[in-house]
């Protein structure tokens, strides 16, 4: 018994000196999720606002009963409004953004979320608030570069 553990114990000796002496570095965990209204920074009383597949995204008076403005972020970037998923006409300077059916394979329904909401990751486009109606109900979104302004500042606030 006592020649089992000492044995067991060179072993595990070799074992760590054998060991490379490369730091191991955590892989990258997943965006940071969402679930409810995306408000605006540049106007607070609106949030982004999805609809049916091929609606342009835009933003609207706030309001929790509005099922277009409960927004979920997956912890694969997936960004939902309901059972339909949200995504750049393209990755260029000014395009619109929409709703569109889910598709795993389409990588421009990817986003980071932190104060910024980005196309793709950290380094992607903003959607920016662009133009706000006279009366203040609505409000125009398009992707352009990041700037950090209030425009393109988004706050998460949960439906509960």
């Amino acid at each position: 018994m006592f020649v089992r553990r000492v044995f067991a114990l060179l072993v595990m000796a070799v074992l760590l000196v054998a060991a490379p002496a490369t730091p191991v570095v955590a892989a990258p965990g997943p965006p940071p999720l969402h679930q409810g209204l995306l408000v605006s920074g540049q106007s607070p009383n609106l949030c982004l606002t999805g609809g049916a597949i091929g609606r342009v995204v835009a933003t609207g008076v706030c309001d929790r009963a509005n099922r277009f403005q409960n927004l979920f972020l997956t912890s694969t970037g997936i960004l939902r409004v309901g059972l339909d998923c949200i995504q750049p006409d393209s990755i260029a300077e000014g395009a619109k953004i929409r709703v569109a059916a889910c598709n795993s394979q389409n990588g421009r329904q990817i986003w980071w979320f932190t104060v910024a909401l980005q196309s793709g990751d950290r380094k992607g486009r903003c959607v920016t608030e662009s133009t706000v109606s006279a009366d203040g109900e609505h409000g125009t979104v398009r992707l352009k570069a990041c700037t950090g302004k209030p425009n393109q500042k988004w706050r998460s606030q949960s439906l509960w």
